[in-house]
C-alpha cells in the first residue's frame, strides 16, 4: 500500500481500557532482555529519499538500548523518558518524554500505552495508536502489528511532517 493509502485509512473506534487489556493479556514480554533484530525504513518527504539502517533491538525492562549497525555503527539507550546518544567518543542525554513513545508500544504494556495513547483495532494482531496529545508529539499516530507470541513485527509511523517511518522486527530472543 502506497503511502497516501495509509494516510488515509480511518483508524476505527478507540478501545476501552479493559479492551486493550483484553487485547494485550499476558503480552507483555514475561523476562529481559529481550533482543531482535531491526530494519528501519524512513522515506522523507521533500526530498523525496528513503533511508534505511538496521541493527539489534535490545528491551530492556527499565528502557531500550538500539544499536545500529549498518549503514554506520551507532548506540542508544532510552531510558526513563532520556535519550543516551552512545559513540566511542561521547556519551551525550538528551531528555525527551517522546523516548517513552517507543519503549511502551514496544513492551506492549496496557497501562503505560493507555496512559499516553488512543488504540483502535484494525484486524486481528493490527492497531492504531493515537496520541492523546496529539499536539505534543511530532507524529500523528503508529501502526502497530504484533505476532501471536505477543512480539511487535513492525511499527509505521506517520509524522505530521509528512514523512513516514517503518520498522521491521524478526528474531526475538531472550539474551541469557
Amino acid at each position: 500500500m502506497g503511502f497516501s493509502g495509509i494516510l488515509a485509512q480511518d483508524p476505527g473506534p478507540v478501545l476501552s481500557f479493559e479492551e486493550l487489556k483484553r487485547e494485550l493479556s499476558g503480552k507483555p514480554p514475561e523476562r529481559f532482555p529481550l533482543i531482535a533484530d531491526f530494519v528501519q525504513t524512513k522515506t522523507l518527504k521533500s526530498p523525496a529519499i528513503t533511508l534505511q539502517t538496521s541493527g539489534k533491538l535490545l528491551l530492556l525492562a527499565d528502557g531500550l538500548e538500539w544499536k545500529i549497525l549498518k549503514p554506520a555503527t551507532m548506540n542508544f539507550r532510552i531510558k526513563e523518558g532520556r535519550l543516551e546518544i552512545l559513540s566511542q567518543d561521547q556519551k551525550q542525554e538528551v531528555p525527551s518524554a517522546e523516548f517513552k513513545v517507543l519503549t511502551a508500544a514496544l513492551k506492549l504494556d496496557p497501562a503505560e500505552i493507555n496512559q499516553i495513547f488512543l488504540v483502535s483495532k484494525i484486524s486481528a494482531l493490527n492497531y492504531w495508536i493515537v496520541p492523546r496529545e496529539i499536539e505534543k508529539w511530532p507524529f500523528r499516530r503508529m501502526k502497530l502489528k504484533i505476532n501471536k507470541q505477543a512480539r511487535p513485527t513492525s511499527i509505521q509511523i506517520e509524522e505530521k511532517s509528512g514523512e513516514l517511518m517503518q520498522i521491521q522486527f524478526k528474531n526475538f530472543r531472550f539474551k541469557e
